[in-house]
């Protein structure tokens, strides 16, 4: 099965040769056509941004960039990794960057990014998860459940 992995920055400094943090969601296939059974293809939105035309099988819902607990990560099988990465490195990969979007796009088979690229997500957002904007609300399949972890974590004064 083909590995669709959509990077997006969160380094607000354009065209830098510096290595970027990005975020990195993996699928398969099977997700991707789920998703779009489930719940139809979505435009771009805001900084969130869409996909190319060529790309759009990957529903744009996916780009948020909200990192989730280890539990519900592996629960919804949507894995977020984090990704220290040179734009020349992406390219090597066969990585295409579109600015408009700022999204870095892989499409392959196997591994498409090595191992020691990728960092653990465990130690740096161990400490919770992100606030839900109006868009999570809208169009992300996730947003109850991030709403009862945010509400234990304030009970357990863990958030905030």
């Amino acid at each position: 099965m083909d590995l669709v992995l959509a990077l997006k920055t969160n380094n607000k400094e354009k065209n830098t040769k510096k290595n970027q943090t990005l975020i990195l969601f993996h699928y398969t296939e099977y997700d991707v056509a789920q998703k779009i059974k489930e719940e139809g293809l979505r435009g771009g939105h805001g900084t969130h941004g869409g996909l190319p035309q060529e790309y759009t099988e990957v529903p744009t819902l996916y780009l948020a960039t909200t990192i989730l607990p280890d539990s519900d990560a592996e629960r919804y099988g949507n894995y977020p990794l984090i990704v220290e990465i040179s734009e020349d490195k992406l390219r090597e990969l066969g990585g295409i960057y579109y600015d408009w979007a700022n999204v870095w796009i892989l499409k392959g088979e196997g591994i498409l990014i090595p191992p020691e690229y990728i960092r653990d997500p465990n130690e740096e957002f161990k400490e919770g998860i992100c606030e839900p904007t109006s868009w999570c609300k809208a169009y992300c399949p996730m947003y109850e459940e991030c709403e009862l972890v945010k509400e234990e974590r304030i009970k357990e004064g863990e958030y905030y």
